[in-house]
């Protein structure tokens, strides 16, 4: 716990993630030319909204970050520990549940539906922008718990999983299709963009899609743990890019939209396909290069960052 904030959380996650807002800042007005309210630059470049729309990851493990400090740094009972832990999850997920993807109750009822009004709301209103608003903020925390309990209890379950592994990996596999299966009956049935089905924010649609979502996540996790208990997955390729995935992932944004216009013709939102898909591989193997090379940047200037800001 000594040096934990300091180390994971504000050296690792806060510096990298104001840097890359700046760069973001940087790429939109002279690169793109885009004319954002003052107020819009300000709250992007600080963090208080996104200005790079994949950067809520450094934002949400940040939190759990935090979460885990002060619960495990004050709680003698891992079990207590994993409860108020649990709670914090599920307190995320319903700060995304009740906010849905944008500021739907900044307006009258069901007021993004009609084209007008959406065209006319504040920047603030926009999909991607508040924290917590959307799935991909806390679909998939529960992951950062179960990871925990199984670092509390790693040579029993590993010890437990040997015996008898391969019919216990394909009952994994079959518990795991069964846990897919319902995680579609959510998405199709209830689905978290609720919002669209003009019945209101559908709270409770959200929140149901979420709780059946969650096992599918849980085996994803144990699946992969056990493949990997017999087969080595570690190579140089997978090195290089474990030793800079943050940086690639958050400069990965800005490679889609450089090779954007390959795919996309006006303002049209369908995707152009040219004879023999070229365009599409262009595009793929553009935004991968443009993302490693982003990244090898953006991690050399994080490193002269931090010694200045040191």
């Amino acid at each position: 716990m000594n040096g934990f904030i300091k180390n994971r959380i504000v050296k690792t996650l806060v510096v990298p993630f104001w840097i890359n807002s700046i760069l973001y800042a940087l790429f939109f007005y002279f690169i793109i030319g885009a004319h954002y309210p003052v107020a819009k630059w300000i709250c992007g470049i600080t963090g208080i909204t996104l200005i790079n729309e994949y950067a809520w990851f450094p934002i949400v493990i940040s939190v759990l970050y935090l979460a885990f400090y002060f619960v495990y740094k004050n709680c003698k009972s891992f079990v207590k520990g994993n409860v108020i832990l649990l709670a914090v999850i599920l307190l995320l997920a319903s700060l995304f549940c009740v906010g849905g993807h944008f500021a739907w109750w900044n307006g009258p009822s069901n007021w993004y539906l009609d084209d007008a009004l959406w065209e006319q709301k504040k920047w603030w209103m926009d999909l991607k922008l508040l924290w917590f608003s959307g799935e991909w903020w806390v679909n998939t925390c529960v992951a950062f718990l179960w990871g925990i309990v199984f670092g509390q209890n790693e040579e029993k379950v590993i010890l437990w999983f040997k015996k008898f592994y391969w019919g216990k990996l394909i009952s994994a596999a079959v518990i795991f299709a069964g846990c897919l299966l319902l995680q579609s009956f959510g998405m199709s049935h209830f689905g978290y963009w609720s919002e669209l089905s003009g019945n209101g924010p559908g709270i409770g649609a959200k929140a149901i899609t979420w709780i059946l979502q969650q096992p599918s996540i849980i085996m994803f996790v144990v699946v992969l743990f056990m493949v990997m208990m017999k087969f080595n997955t570690e190579n140089p390729v997978t090195r290089f890019f474990g030793n800079i995935s943050l940086e690639t992932y958050l400069m990965n944004f800005m490679a889609v939209l450089m090779f954007w216009p390959l795919i996309y013709k006006g303002r049209t939102e369908e995707v152009h396909v040219s004879d023999g898909n070229l365009n599409l591989v262009l595009f793929e193997v553009g935004v991968v290069g443009a993302s490693v090379l982003l990244g090898l940047v953006y991690r050399l200037i994080c490193k002269h960052a931090k010694k200045l800001i040191k």
